[in-house]
């Protein structure tokens, strides 16, 4: 059996930067990883520009101060997913942090030391555990009747390139940034339509990071201006049915193809633990002070799951909150 003060479940930026901390605060801790090391960003196309600057005069991607990302040769201002998972494994092997790749967690126990998990291949007792899955591992397809089944409908999670959709009609839902590159991605190649529930909201208007931001924005506009991209808001699907969408408002569309740009949930079905078992689905873990669960004490979340702060959704909204639940996960350690 294997004995750690902290255990970290999940090797992407979250769990990277709690690492980082755990060793700087001379925690004896543990990064749990089921595939290699940040998998789930592995999953991404990798060509998918961040929209968060890496660049000296505005940081907002790197883990640390200590090793920023704009010290590596990656395009400035915004980098792209592939640049940036390169970037955290040179952050493992800067920090050299203690990482176990290719074991994924199995069930997670309480005992009279803390914790007891099992997992493909050990069996490690924690005193304190620390969540960051993030949820990239979860994309969220809307639970409409007969999409989910559908095998011409995807998730934009799993967009790579333009090739398989050439000559393609293609319908797009979704009004975030992931809907707006890969619609404009995709004018060029196939018939494309854009729906939104709502209006297409924007960053230089709103100033919400959320929105569409970025040379996104103009050209988008520009396009549907000019209706080489269909586009219509206030719409919603009622249902899927073979190739073909029923709308609200009772129209009916066909497609080839049918991506879902609707984002992400999380996902908690880590646990088999009793405390969990009734959590609704898609819904963010209920939290404490620090990032620590209200439902079981000395188990913390970090990342996007960590909600008790609305940054913690960004890279560099957690790299600043991680550091405070780290103290208090060593004031809890000390205290054991």
């Amino acid at each position: 059996m294997i004995n750690k003060d902290l255990v970290i479940i999940g090797s992407g930026p979250a769990g990277l930067r709690a690492g980082e901390i755990a060793r700087e605060l001379n925690i004896d801790y543990l990064i749990l990883e089921k595939g290699e090391i940040a998998q789930a960003w592995k999953t991404i196309r990798p060509n998918m520009r961040l929209l968060s600057p890496c660049h000296p005069q505005r940081d907002w991607t790197s883990l640390s101060s200590q090793y920023p990302i704009w010290k590596l040769d990656v395009d400035r201002p915004y980098c792209n997913a592939e640049e940036f998972v390169n970037y955290l494994h040179s952050f493992v092997k800067y920090f050299d942090l203690n990482i176990m790749t290719h074991n994924a967690v199995i069930d997670i126990k309480r005992n009279k030391n803390g914790f007891l998990i099992e997992t493909e291949k050990d069996t490690i007792e924690s005193r304190v555990i620390l969540i960051a899955t993030g949820f990239f591992s979860n994309p969220y397809i809307p639970n409409i009747p007969g999409a989910r089944e559908n095998l011409s409908v995807m998730h934009s999670h799993f967009y790579i390139d333009m090739e398989k959709f050439k000559h393609q009609r293609v319908i797009i839902i979704g009004g975030g940034n992931s809907a707006a590159e890969i619609a404009i991605e995709l004018m060029g190649f196939s018939q494309v339509y854009l729906f939104t529930r709502q209006n297409l909201l924007f960053f230089s208007k709103s100033n919400n990071l959320c929105h569409i931001r970025g040379v996104s924005e103009s050209y988008l506009l520009e396009l549907i201006k000019m209706e080489l991209i269909r586009y219509k808001s206030n719409t919603t699907i009622v249902e899927v049915d073979g190739n073909s969408i029923t709308l609200n408002n009772g129209e009916k569309q066909e497609f080839n193809h049918l991506i879902f740009a609707t984002g992400y949930r999380p996902k908690l079905d880590l646990f088999k633990m009793n405390e969990f078992k009734n959590e609704p689905e898609n819904k963010y873990p209920k939290l404490k002070k620090y990032g620590e669960s209200a439902k079981v004490n000395n188990i913390f979340f970090g990342g996007p799951l960590a909600q008790f702060k609305l940054a913690n959704t960004f890279i560099h909204g957690f790299t600043k909150t991680i550091p405070e639940t780290m103290q208090e996960i060593k004031r809890r350690l000390v205290n054991f």
